[in-house]
């Protein structure tokens, strides 16, 4: 009953993994005019090429030919700019004497300046491995910075500080386009952050209680044992905040042969959870290390504590860890949650 269960959950957060998630917000036409409704928030990525827009009565797809502009009320916004021969949705982060725009595709993050007669250009960055004779080491470009002082030249004081940005880094960035707009800005105006930065790394606890089996085992004197434990939840926020790296500790004593034994599972997931707005929130995850599988169901009580339902499976295998060999032990685990994010 516990393993048909534990399939069923598996299936269902499997398939949610593209499950939207609407926002109230607005677009702005290209002729200026603003039509207000919800916007899928569904990520970055997806929102570089595609506005999702409800306005009550249908949704609709926009590219970044069809609308100039549209903004999610918690304060993101994205505007239609050209890219070569395309135009696409870049995320506006500040607008002042010098604009700062973010861009997500399956090459990764890219960060665009753009200023008043010298146009838009792309803050490069990149790393390889380079050789000096018969050693190798790690190259890190600099192209970044010779871009911001070339931007900044107005403003030779904030020069260390461009020199201390290794790596193209929103926070960063932004405070340093906030500061270079309070030194240039001579007509008062002022520097519009449209959305704060969010914090690097959220953490989420789950604590665990419920029952284990383990149908490997021989000589075992009862069927089910009791399993508890907690696992910790690692999102990037700026990448992804439904996606969690996941470890911590599950404990359980079996007794086998009249012998009561400690049996220790550290966890090591990636994983994944529904949009934090929906009352109801499908859960799964997949072991790094070994054949692990999580899935199950979250229900909101409040925006920072929920209940939910989890199975677990472990499976042994011979060489290759990612393909399951024999099923070692499942369990099915309640689930108190807590979210420690400000938002």
């Amino acid at each position: 009953m516990k393993s048909h269960l534990l399939a069923l959950f598996t299936l269902i957060a499997l398939n949610t993994f593209g499950q939207s998630d609407f926002k109230p917000g607005i677009i702005i036409q290209n002729n200026g005019d603003t039509l207000r409704g919800e916007i899928d928030n569904r990520g970055d990525i997806f929102l570089t090429t595609t506005c999702r827009f409800n306005n009550g009565s249908e949704t609709i797809d926009y590219n970044a030919y069809d609308i100039k502009a549209f903004q999610l009320f918690d304060g993101k916004y994205y505007v239609s700019k050209e890219l070569g021969e395309l135009k696409v949705f870049m995320e506006y982060i500040v607008k002042g004497e010098l604009d700062l725009y973010y861009l997500r595709n399956i090459e990764g993050d890219h960060y665009y300046l753009e200023k008043e007669g010298l146009g838009l250009m792309e803050m490069t960055y990149y790393e390889e491995i380079r050789y000096k004779g018969d050693n190798s080491y790690l190259y890190k470009s600099n192209d970044h910075m010779r871009l911001l002082t070339y931007f900044m030249q107005d403003a030779k004081q904030l020069q260390p500080k461009i020199e201390r940005i290794d790596k193209p880094d929103r926070k960063k960035l932004t405070l340093l386009a906030e500061e270079y707009h309070n030194l240039v800005c001579k007509t008062g105006e002022e520097c519009i952050i449209y959305k704060k930065p969010k914090n690097a790394i959220r953490l989420n606890i789950d604590l665990l209680s419920g029952m284990i089996k383990f149908p490997a085992a021989e000589n075992l004197n009862q069927e089910y044992y009791y399993q508890g434990g907690a696992i910790l939840n690692f999102c990037l926020p700026r990448v992804n905040d439904r996606v969690y790296l996941r470890t911590g500790l599950l404990y359980s004593q079996p007794i086998q042969n009249g012998i009561q034994k400690r049996h220790y599972k550290v966890p090591l997931h990636i994983g994944y959870i529904g949009p934090k707005s929906h009352f109801i929130r499908p859960t799964a995850s997949i072991g790094l290390l070994s054949p692990s599988y999580s899935a199950g169901l979250s229900f909101k009580i409040s925006n920072h504590v929920s209940l939910g339902l989890q199975g677990w499976a472990n499976f042994s295998y011979d060489a290759f860890p990612i393909i399951p060999e024999k099923l070692l032990n499942y369990s099915l685990l309640g689930a108190l949650s807590f979210d420690f994010s400000k938002d």
